[in-house]
């Protein structure tokens, strides 16, 4: 699996939009990562009418782990050799998945957390083309949320045909 178009679409988005939306500390990155994995499990809960919620959410599950992988790729320096031939590990359940990334950032970040943890959450999302267009669908939204001065970034990175090999 080669991670390489993950990190680039995010690592132009933080570049651009770095003057509006300043990317965290990786041991913070990690941290938003378990948070958003918690997210996604709340999310799926929510799908369940019987369990009353004391607020309505409108979460979407996959856009949840997106923003999880999105905090994950952040917390990786954008010139590391990580992204290449990284093990795709098949669809893993929620539980497993939200546990790799909470291994992730137990162990600071080590390398082999972090691979296995993208490619899980890339894995629950869907193809990795699936993954790319939802990943880049958040990155859309954070640009417009914060305004004017993101409004001046044209970012359109990938073609997503193809080959999810």
């Amino acid at each position: 699996m080669n991670l390489q178009p993950f990190a680039d679409l995010v690592w132009r988005y933080r570049d651009e939009l770095s003057g509006v939306w300043p990317t965290p500390p990786p041991d913070h990155c990690l941290a938003f990562a378990v948070t958003e994995a918690g997210e996604a499990v709340d999310a799926w809960l929510r799908t369940f009418p019987e369990y009353a919620r004391n607020n309505h959410r409108d979460h979407d599950e996959l856009d949840e782990w997106a923003d999880c992988l999105l905090m994950l790729i952040s917390s990786i320096p954008q010139d590391s050799d990580i992204w290449v031939n990284v093990p795709y590990l098949g669809i893993l359940s929620r539980e497993e998945t939200a546990e790799l990334v909470v291994a992730a950032w137990r162990n600071g970040g080590y390398w082999h957390h972090m691979r296995h943890a993208i490619a899980a959450v890339i894995a629950r999302i869907g193809s990795q083309a699936t993954a790319l267009k939802r990943l880049e669908a958040r990155l859309e939204r954070i640009k417009a949320k914060h305004g004017a001065a993101a409004r001046h970034v044209g970012v359109k990175v990938f073609d997503y045909e193809g080959d999810d090999a």
